[in-house]
């Protein structure tokens, strides 16, 4: 008897430490399978994310998390996925809580590219992204919160800049004193037009019946003002022709090409040019001198015609 209580005892203790042994493995999401792949992943912060943390694929627990340490920066998390698992080339991992208040996972979303990654032979780690918890969250709230109180107290010292700029004596009451004025002008202005409304409309039948005139003077000379302009368009081409004979003309003597140029600009021609005027000097000196003596004692009255 004694040794059938032993054995139910020894029995007892040994189901329930298997069944112990059995929770903890279940908690820490332990396997028993061998075939699986190992995977690895690079985060910028993994959040708490703890060795033996699950891994779920579009939402299925596929794995678990085998380690962490720092790599280059970053944070290298080498996970543990089912053999059965297919990922592509445009996979997306992310960490996410689990739970309200704690507990991290890794949640993979294996892509729809169509071009399967060999994650057997894969040399490089997965790029990862990162949703932010609780923690994270709380902290940019805080961030947040400081540069909201920044932001409220420059608003703060916006509104007493406004205030004291906007005070009775320096906007309000000059501010009050233009729209009144503002409002004189508008009435006066209105007075003014009813006042001289019938004067503006006679003004304005003078004005149409002044452009019905012109109108219909301008359509009786319709072919004067025509020939006018023809007349003028002529001369205008004449005052080209002879603008462009002019232009020659300039041309020619800053050539100095011809015998006007010649004449200006040749001192030769200048010279001889002088000494002709010399010589018919001198001519009509001597004709003016014996002409006159030979003239004296004549019966023609020619002297006082020939003395110069």
């Amino acid at each position: 008897m004694r040794k059938n209580a032993e054995f139910i005892v020894g029995l007892t203790v040994i189901v329930g430490l298997s069944i112990l042994l059995f929770g903890i493995l279940w908690g820490k999401n332990y396997r028993l399978a061998s075939n699986q792949v190992a995977v690895a992943f690079l985060f910028q912060n993994t959040g708490g994310l703890r060795v033996n943390d699950p891994v779920t694929v579009n939402g299925v627990p596929k794995g678990q998390v085998a380690g962490i340490r720092l790599e280059g920066g970053l944070v290298r998390v080498e996970v543990k996925l089912d053999s059965g698992v297919q990922l592509y080339s445009d996979v997306n991992a992310y960490i996410t809580p689990v739970e309200m208040m704690g507990g991290k996972k890794i949640e993979i979303v294996p892509g729809a590219s169509g071009q399967v990654l060999d994650l057997i032979n894969l040399k490089t780690p997965l790029r990862g992204a990162q949703t932010a918890g609780f923690s994270e969250m709380f902290v940019e709230m805080s961030k947040i919160s400081a540069r909201s109180s920044q932001l409220m107290q420059r608003l703060d010292s916006t509104i007493t800049l406004a205030s004291a700029f906007l005070d009775e004596t320096t906007f309000r009451r000059p501010l009050i004193s233009v729209l009144n004025d503002l409002q004189a002008s508008t009435a006066a202005m209105r007075q003014f037009v009813q006042n001289n409304q019938a004067a503006m409309q006679q003004t304005m039948s003078n004005v149409e019946v002044t452009s019905t005139q012109l109108r219909q003077l301008a359509e009786r000379h319709t072919p004067q003002i025509d020939s006018t302009f023809i007349t003028l368009n002529r001369t205008l081409r004449r005052l080209d022709s002879f603008t462009a004979a002019l232009d020659d003309i300039a041309l020619r003597l800053q050539k100095r090409e011809g015998n006007l140029s010649k004449l200006i600009y040749d001192d030769e021609t200048y010279t001889r040019l002088n000494a002709a005027i010399a010589k018919v000097d001198s001519t009509v000196i001597e004709v003016r001198t014996h002409l006159g003596k030979f003239l004296s004692g004549s019966n023609f009255n020619l002297f006082n015609l020939l003395s110069f």
